[in-house]
């Protein structure tokens, strides 16, 4: 087992006393987006809720919207309603939904107007009646080789393994 699992690992078991309040699920999504070399708002960790996928984080989405279980055109969606981790490197040309996107997360004007998700990983965080919800790393950038290099079945095999742990502080 890798460091930055180990790390993950610690992490969660520190969140535990706390559950998933603001405070613990930004140092989770720190704590993934150091493992992938992205910054933390490029990190999506969201709960099923009923009929809905909830933003954990990034937070300024929390309180904006949900996004339905049934929506066609979700990545989110779709891995949490078939249970499968996806790798899209070139989810720019992909037909999904925007309006997160529009949403800004950067603080620098430039960043929001050409930051786009170009890359994105994608995995069920595993519950046992199905998923808990999904966690998600995406790469950003004005052009897919502006966002960094493509994602590879080693870093989504790595991204499942966190939803595992994660799934533990989830189900508590």
């Amino acid at each position: 087992m890798g460091t930055a699992a180990v790390d993950f690992e610690r992490v969660v078991e520190e969140c535990r006393t706390g559950g998933l309040n603001e405070e613990n699920i930004a140092r989770l999504a720190k704590t993934v987006a150091e493992t992938f070399g992205v910054r933390p708002q490029e990190v999506g960790i969201l709960r099923v809720e009923g009929p809905w996928l909830v933003f954990l984080h990034p937070t300024k989405l929390r309180n904006l919207a949900a996004i339905p279980l049934n929506a066609a055109n979700s990545v989110a969606a779709q891995t949490a309603t078939n249970g499968r981790p996806q790798i899209i490197n070139n989810f720019a040309q992909v037909k999904h939904t925007t309006i997160f996107e529009s949403i800004p997360l950067e603080e620098s004007q430039e960043d929001r107007s050409t930051a786009v998700i170009q890359k994105l990983i994608s995995v069920p965080i595993p519950g046992a009646k199905g998923p808990l919800g999904v966690l998600q790393v995406c790469r950003k950038g004005a052009t897919p080789k502006a966002a960094g290099t493509d994602f590879s079945f080693l870093e989504l095999q790595r991204l499942m393994s966190k939803a595992s742990v994660l799934a533990k502080l989830m189900a508590a």
